[in-house]
């Protein structure tokens, strides 16, 4: 995610006269963007790293987004039916045995599972995250 960062940036150093930033993706890149987001720092409290410019982040039809803990939309949040504009549902619950995908339900790139699995080589997604977060976290 560190070439996305230094696009931003650039940008940033490029046009002083930019006053916020937006990143946006659509389907394949909103799953990118929403990735991004999640293990970024660029964004942290709605502003950029190097100017502290608003950051603007929009994650548009991606075909499966990150959830950053174990819980779920309960069943009751997808219905069969289209609902309306309007409806919402807010009742997240950790999924039972019956629902839980053969306990897959929760590996990256939908969960965090599987990050700190195994061995990989510089240059990997698993190698490029658990090196991000090693380093937030110390």
């Amino acid at each position: 995610f560190e070439v996305l960062d230094s696009v931003v940036e650039w940008v940033e150093a490029n046009y002083p006269q930019l006053r916020r930033v937006v990143v946006t993706g659509f389907s394949a890149g909103g799953q990118y963007v929403d990735r991004w987001a999640a293990f970024s720092p660029e964004g942290a409290n709605g502003v950029t790293r190097s100017r502290g410019l608003p950051l603007r982040i929009i994650a548009g039809g991606p075909s499966a987004i990150l959830y950053l803990n174990e819980e779920r939309p309960d069943p009751a949040c997808v219905p069969d039916e289209d609902q309306g504009a309007n409806w919402s549902c807010s009742d997240f619950s950790i999924p039972s045995p019956e629902r839980d995908c053969d306990s897959l339900w929760n590996k990256y790139s939908i969960g965090l599972d599987g990050l700190h699995d195994g061995a990989s080589s510089e240059g990997d997604l698993r190698h490029d995250v658990n090196q991000y977060l090693r380093k937030s976290m110390d």
